[in-house]
């Protein structure tokens, strides 16, 4: 249908004649089942389509002739974003655009780039054939330690709390400008110098020992707490577990920092002192244990690694390490029965950094061919925070055997995928001589 836009401007006006209403009422009411606009397929208009016409079934908007505006261009395409149904918003409508220079945000400057393809995704799923290689594994809200009247702690689940002036600094140039940056008024270097001199290791020993008994509201606790502390708080060449980078001051443990994260690892490796290790693992209330069964997503293709030996397709890497640590994990040469990347699967460890409550998610789930399940981490240099992540998770997995519901578990580290195989032999023998002793 032609649209004659002067005619119909005078109609809507009141002022035409009777063609003119007979098509303002065909124009009114396109596609709208009973009415005269019901079987018209095309319009050919200039202008109608730049505001206030109302029709929900548009498909293809066709620009012929040059825009005078990038506002009209926007008001054109607006046209056909309205909606046939609005029922179930989750079925997706579209509209076919051809001669109508249109920006999604107008104020995004174009680049006169080529367009960006977007990426392939590849189809990642739960392979019905490989049940055998299914794996389960507990959902933890959090994990704790059923404290009575005696205290101990797991020193070997503790990451060393490095002092060194690449997590904080230990001086600092102040220069002293008066008017003009950099005027020639000169600075001084600030350090903690008056802090050094105000520390005291039994104060601190103290401090600490008082924090990682307040939980539990037993004061009796009070001696063998400062015992831990004291076992702790040392240098790692003396058995304990501080560790001074070169040219560091030993004072420097006095810093609010420092000591923040001594009393978060020692709460995370605290536990009983009496009888068999209890703990308390609190599972989650609506789904307990987790598994990867009917599991299917999509993502980036360039970052799917197809997996043999895991009951997912797809492994979903995140670095290089990580596409290396599958190859060996899916050879034939090694000690593995299964595994699975933890992509989707959302099996988390609570752990606390600087007094904030964060999840750790390791990469890999591994079960060995003696049935001995391996929390599997991928990582390059560890900062404070993988510490933290290390030292939550050893006291999972201690947590998790001990209620013995999915078998042994363990955690480990891989810094060099080379070294992976021979690390799970090791890790497999050792088990094994725990369990045999």
């Amino acid at each position: 249908m032609r649209i004659d836009s002067d005619a119909l401007e005078k109609a809507e006006a009141g002022e035409g004649n009777g063609a003119a209403e007979a098509t303002r009422q065909i124009v009114a009411t396109v596609g709208k089942a009973g009415k005269p606009g019901e079987q018209v397929r095309c319009l050919i208009s200039v202008n109608m389509l730049s505001e206030g016409w109302d029709a929900r079934n548009v498909t293809q908007i066709l620009g012929l002739r040059a825009f005078q505006s990038q506002l009209l261009c926007e008001q054109v395409v607006g046209r056909g974003l309205r909606r046939s149904q609005m029922g179930d918003l989750a079925q997706p409508e579209f509209v076919d655009v051809y001669g109508v220079p249109f920006q999604l945000l107008p104020m995004a400057k174009a680049t006169g780039g080529k367009p960006v393809k977007p990426p392939e995704y590849q189809n990642v799923h739960t392979v019905a054939d490989r049940h055998q290689l299914r794996i389960q594994f507990p959902r933890l809200v959090q994990v704790v330690p059923d404290v009575q009247d005696k205290l101990d702690i797991d020193l070997d689940a503790i990451e060393p709390i490095r002092i060194t002036p690449r997590f904080d600094p230990t001086a600092t140039y102040i220069e002293l400008d008066l008017g003009v940056p950099h005027a020639g008024m000169g600075g001084e270097t600030q350090d903690r110098t008056r802090a050094y001199q105000n520390f005291r290791i039994r104060r601190l020993l103290f401090r600490v020992a008082a924090g990682l008994i307040e939980p539990y509201n037993k004061p009796w606790l009070f001696p063998q707490a400062l015992r831990i502390a004291e076992q702790v708080i040392r240098p790692v060449s003396d058995g304990g577990k501080i560790g001074y980078a070169p040219g560091v001051d030993p004072r420097e443990i006095c810093n609010l920092r420092y000591l923040t994260i001594i009393r978060e690892r020692l709460s995370a490796a605290l536990r009983p002192g009496e009888g068999p290790e209890r703990f308390l693992p609190a599972l989650d209330e609506y789904q307990p244990i987790g598994s990867t069964d009917a599991l299917n997503f999509n993502s980036p293709k360039d970052k799917c690694v197809p997996a043999a030996k895991s009951h997912l397709s797809h492994a979903v890497v995140d670095s290089s390490l990580e596409r290396k640590i599958c190859a060996v994990l899916d050879a034939d040469d090694n000690n593995v029965e299964a595994w699975v990347k933890n992509h989707r699967l959302y099996l988390e460890i609570p752990y606390l950094y600087f007094g904030g409550t964060y999840r750790y998610r390791p990469d890999f789930v591994v079960r060995l061919t003696s049935g001995l399940m391996v929390l599997l981490e991928g990582k390059g240099d560890p900062s404070e925070k993988d510490d933290a992540k290390a030292t939550a998770a050893r006291r999972w997995v201690q947590a998790v055997t001990t209620w013995g519901g999915l078998g042994t578990w363990v955690h480990h580290i891989c810094y060099d995928a080379a070294t992976l195989k021979a690390d799970l032999i090791t890790l497999q023998d050792s088990a094994l001589a725990a369990s045999v002793g």
